[in-house]
């Protein structure tokens, strides 16, 4: 069989295509240009959203669960237990802990948020 030649693959070096880099340079401004807004406009509309939301029962509790969680994951580490720790201390198995540390709804459950507050001690809610 025939050796087959493959196409040449220069690699980009300034000295062997002079003026790449100016062209790159160059064409910066454009790209810049292209840019409809700037940063200050997308954070003035991630605060109009968090501010229509922080009625929307279904974000409160979404919010909820990500402060929880994150405080749970933060203690759990600090004890230094593992889920299997964890889901031992709740009767529990490790892939509930899991589901639990992952947000899932379904595992939110009153008791459960008790019981890990408890063994972590961190607080649930505040009265």
């Amino acid at each position: 069989m025939g050796e087959t030649k493959r196409p040449k693959i220069e690699a980009f070096h300034p000295e062997k295509k002079p003026g790449e880099i100016e062209k790159l340079m160059e064409s910066i401004p454009q790209m810049r240009s292209n840019v409809t807004e700037p940063t200050t406009n997308y954070i003035e509309k991630y605060r109009k959203i968090l501010h229509d939301k922080e009625n929307d029962i279904d974000f409160l509790i979404e919010s909820f669960i990500i402060s929880f969680t994150e405080a749970m994951c933060l203690r759990m580490q600090e004890l230094q237990m593992n889920n299997q720790d964890m889901a031992n201390k709740l009767n529990l198995t490790a892939s509930k802990i899991k589901k639990i540390l992952k947000g899932d709804r379904g595992m939110f459950t009153l008791e459960n948020m008790m019981k890990i507050g408890k063994i972590l001690d961190i607080a649930v809610f505040e009265f």
